[in-house]
């Protein structure tokens, strides 16, 4: 049973989603994965993204009027079940960068005209929207400096993915004190890309850095501000790390099976495996682990859907999760002969990507306080006067 067959989501459902789902599937088996991973940039083939487009996983979570599907939060169940064979997180970020933060951003932006005229071509995957957050030096933040109609804007952003074959990026730029979001052309004169090099090599999407230096952009290009800007990003971070949790839960699946595999049939100390108690509290915590982040996805769904504020738990529930994965692939590593696992070993290529998941001590830390910020404050006891 995949997340969007899911009891408690049932009233989201409609009788096309087996065929759509099962569409996408019958593409992104694991051999095409397979190919796109071999073959740099073969994911972003014009044929390859163009059936990816028509296939629909672009305009999940678009509005009806441009060409989309506009399936709220119960897409991020559809877009995981689509992407069932990607057990290594292989291509799953290239899609929600494209398909959730460009769609979503756009979308909530009907008074721009730029952004209007870019939405149905990011569904249709004719154009390419990549967004930049991470500023490549935080002491001194991409800005936008204000002259006449146009922003000269100055800096460079990092890790972003899809940025070296984008035609448009979504960026956050600082006009004086004020943070704002602006649609920016790839092509304009003084923006320059750098291909960036990942620590694991088991995803097919690509991540760059852009640098910019005095490009001029239309203050048209300026998209939503102050409280509706806020609002817009704590749904598109919403949607984009619960949209992560769910590639955990694939790779815990794959873990699971990828495991039994390869460990049950070994002899250990005269014995096998599968009696070990590492084993067993291993295999025990990991099913524990997919039962519960499952149900916990399905959670942050409904009230996704029911307009409720969850930025801070699915932050806590991302952190968690990626740290808990990645903890029971290094087990099952070791199980299987620790280092001496070669990287090509389908356990080493799950560890690896798991790695990439979780989140190094510091952005964790982040992710957990927000998450301890929505959490209820018991009320304070009155003190007693002896």
């Amino acid at each position: 049973m995949g997340l969007s067959d899911h009891p408690r989501l049932a009233a989201f459902r409609r009788p096309s989603d087996t065929d759509f789902v099962a569409a996408a599937q019958a593409f992104l088996t694991p051999e095409r994965l397979a190919d796109f991973a071999e073959t740099p940039n073969m994911l972003y083939r014009k044929d390859i993204w163009s059936e990816m487009a028509r296939l629909g996983l672009f305009s999940i979570f678009a509005p009806e009027k441009f060409g989309g599907q506009e399936r709220g939060a119960f897409g991020i169940a559809l877009l995981s079940d689509c992407l069932k064979a990607d057990a290594l997180c292989s291509i799953d970020l290239a899609v929600y960068v494209q398909g959730i933060v460009a769609a979503t951003t756009l979308a909530h932006n009907p008074q721009n005209e730029l952004a209007c005229a870019l939405l149905p071509k990011v569904v249709t995957g004719e154009t390419i929207v990549c967004s930049a957050y991470t500023d490549a030096d935080r002491s001194q933040p991409v800005s936008a400096e204000e002259q006449g109609d146009n922003l000269i804007i100055n800096g460079a952003k990092t890790l972003i993915i899809n940025a070296i074959h984008a035609d448009y990026v979504v960026a956050t730029v600082h006009i004086g004190r004020e943070g704002a979001n602006c649609i920016i052309d790839m092509k304009s004169p003084g923006i320059t890309l750098e291909r960036l090099a990942r620590a694991s090599n088991t995803g097919s999407f690509v991540q760059g850095k852009i640098n910019f230096h005095n490009v001029v952009v239309p203050k048209s290009n300026l998209l939503v501000r102050g409280i509706s800007r806020q609002w817009l990003w704590e749904t598109v971070m919403a949607y984009s790390r619960l949209t992560n949790v769910s590639s955990i839960l694939r790779a815990m699946g794959a873990l699971e099976k990828t495991g039994e595999d390869i460990l049950a049939p070994r002899t250990v100390s005269g014995g096998v495996m599968t009696d070990m108690p590492a084993y067993a509290l291993w295999r025990s915590r990991l099913r524990s682990g997919q039962t519960v982040l499952k149900s916990t996805i399905v959670e942050c769904i409904l009230r996704l859907e029911a307009k409720e504020r969850v930025g801070g738990l699915v932050a806590g529930v991302k952190a968690r999760a990626g740290t808990t994965a990645y903890q029971l692939s290094a087990q099952a590593l070791d199980m299987a002969g620790g280092s001496g696992v070669l990287a090509g070993n389908p356990l080493g290529k799950i560890h690896a990507s798991m790695r990439c998941k979780k989140f190094a001590a510091g952005g964790e830390y982040d992710l957990l306080k927000l998450y301890g910020a929505t959490l209820p404050r018991p009320r304070a006891q009155p003190r007693r006067v002896h």
